[in-house]
């Protein structure tokens, strides 16, 4: 990342107020009628979870600007984080119109103090870093609970000759490996080079 863009990144921040996730999230509602299904039914205690955790994501990744593969980890982290979120109804999906949101909203921050498309430019650069990674962190997490789930079904099924049990175990693997895991995902766990859908800030594409 280039010391302008990171200078352009620490400035807009400077400038940020202590509601800007909670209007990343709010944009990220009124953008996707799916994640505002979602938002509307969480409990209040869940709502601010949300809203921490991409506070939380803000914050540290623009603390560690210098470093790149700190921003790397901490991303990753963060998709880790949000498995257990797939219980709210939450989807990687919403990943995408997340870095559009967060990208949007930080670009407002700048206030045309600096050239536009050196704003958008920079934000778009560290939302791609930062989502590339995220969605690896998550999908990860995924594979991992699926395999354990995996290893449950077959510890429970493997001694037994009954059917209805092997039939049980058929349906549960069928069912845990439906999840929603991209066909570029290899068996390995590792996110391959594979194009995903882009996302946009204000007059740029971003790629992740």
């Amino acid at each position: 990342m280039f010391l302008l863009f990171q200078a352009i990144i620490s400035s807009c921040m400077d400038n940020a107020r202590g509601d800007i996730a909670s209007r990343i999230v709010q944009r990220m509602a009124h953008k996707r009628d799916d994640f505002a299904q979602f938002l509307a039914n969480l409990s209040a205690e869940q709502t601010a979870d949300m809203v921490n955790s991409v506070k939380q994501l803000l914050t540290d990744v623009v603390k560690n600007i210098n470093s790149p593969e700190k921003i790397k980890e901490i991303s990753i982290q963060f998709g880790i984080d949000q498995v257990p979120k797939r219980g709210w109804g939450f989807k990687a999906d919403f990943f995408a119109v997340m870095a559009n949101a967060l990208a949007t909203e930080c670009v407002f921050l700048d206030g045309a103090a600096h050239q536009p498309t050196e704003t958008i430019e920079a934000w778009a650069e560290l939302v791609e870093l930062m989502f590339s990674n995220v969605r690896d962190g998550y999908y990860q997490q995924v594979i991992r609970y699926l395999r354990r789930n995996s290893h449950c079904f077959n510890s429970m099924f493997s001694c037994s000759s009954d059917t209805d049990g092997g039939d049980l175990y058929a349906n549960g693997a069928r069912q845990l490996s439906s999840d929603n895991i991209p066909p570029h995902f290899k068996s390995t766990g590792h996110l391959n080079q594979s194009p995903v859908e882009p996302v946009s800030a204000p007059g740029v594409v971003i790629r992740f």
